[in-house]
């Protein structure tokens, strides 16, 4: 019985034993890992390829509120043919129909009278960026034919996107991890090692921006790639 039992203490020792060591091989493996971590960065700067405008039209007033809608729609047809003869497309237009608002306005005497609000809109969708900017230029011109659209509007409720993000990716990726490369094998040999394999790699994500509030019509791409690298002796 004793027998036994020495046998079974020297088993459970050498177990522990074996796992204490384990243990250490793990732990110094762990510690040995050297690795780097690094960004690529790439940028383009792009024309836009797309544009929506929005122009706002509108009639307030005490008179009659029937009057002012048919005074709008005949100026909104008068608009689009405006924009016509600039050059858009009739597909590139779209009219949404005057809309007429009625108001209550109460005075200290207890008069009340009825006040109106007209509006309409033209959405010009294009892909000509140039002739947008140029008939945005040509505001005065619409205003001598007397349309009632927002000044502010004219101008300022354009927007601008590049839609052909998908043919620059896999260029910009590719240049992006180039960059992290290059900056790991600079800390590589600054710290007098040698760049080994990547260890794990992720791609970020694809942003863009107008350049600059003066040219919302050309746009800045970037992404930024995060690259691990082993460091070896």
């Amino acid at each position: 019985m004793k027998s036994y039992l020495k046998e079974a203490v020297v088993i459970a020792l050498a177990i522990v034993s074996l796992g204490f060591f384990g243990y250490c091989a793990v732990k110094d493996s762990a510690e040995r890992e050297r690795l780097v971590e690094v960004r690529g960065l790439s940028t383009r700067v792009v024309d836009a390829n797309r544009s929506v405008w929005n122009i706002s039209l509108g009639y307030s007033g005490l008179k009659d509120g029937w009057s002012m809608y048919d005074t709008l729609e005949n100026k909104t047809n008068q608009l689009k043919s405006f924009l016509v003869s600039a050059g858009f497309k009739e597909e590139e237009l779209n009219l949404t129909p005057p809309s007429i608002q009625e108001y209550t306005e109460y005075y200290d005497d207890d008069k009340r009278e009825k006040f109106y609000r007209t509006t309409a809109e033209i959405t010009v969708i294009s892909r000509n960026i140039d002739l947008v900017r140029k008939t945005i230029a040509r505001q005065s011109e619409v205003l001598k034919l007397d349309i009632p659209i927002d000044c502010h509007d004219w101008q300022n409720r354009v927007s601008y996107d590049y839609t052909k993000l998908g043919a620059l990716k896999p260029e910009m990726i590719e240049e992006a991890t180039k960059n992290a490369r290059s900056v790991a094998l600079k800390f590589a040999n600054d710290s007098g090692s040698k760049l080994g394999k990547i260890k794990r790699a992720s791609q970020g994500y694809f942003t863009v921006d107008d350049l600059d509030n003066n040219t919302p019509f050309k746009k800045k791409v970037r992404v930024v790639t995060n690259v691990e690298y082993y460091l070896q002796d």
